[in-house]
């Protein structure tokens, strides 16, 4: 679960170019739709705390294309079946607990290494 869970976020990271603050934010019910010149778009929203007067972030959505919305749809469909309230879910020792927190960088590196996926141009 959390390899698909790890898929999910490179995913939403990569169509998104969200903040990964932005991302570790989003919650459960945070895919919609919105309609824009009769095309329907998929919107992400999520809460922004950086440059933020506001106590609490200021909340905040942008369009993604159906990739990271699938992604989302999925992760929600796991953290309900898993009775979180969080969308993106803490594992230490493969349990769940609490919210996914910082250093996804490092996350999806492992990942890409633990499974020999080309990470872009190596450091010589």
């Amino acid at each position: 679960m959390s390899i698909l869970q790890i898929a999910n976020i490179q995913r939403v990271a990569m169509a998104s170019a969200g903040r990964e603050g932005e991302i570790l934010w989003m919650e459960q019910g945070c895919l919609s739709k919105f309609v824009a010149d009769d095309i329907e778009v998929d919107l992400i929203s999520s809460r922004r705390y950086k440059n933020s007067s506001v106590m609490g972030g200021e909340s905040i959505g942008w369009p993604v294309g159906s990739s990271a919305a699938r992604a989302v749809a999925i992760q929600e469909y796991l953290a309900r079946a898993l009775g979180s309230p969080h969308l993106w879910l803490g594992m230490p020792h493969n349990r769940v607990e609490g919210r996914l927190r910082g250093d996804t960088c490092r996350k999806v590196q492992r990942f890409a290494k633990l499974h020999e996926l080309d990470t872009g141009p190596s450091k010589a």
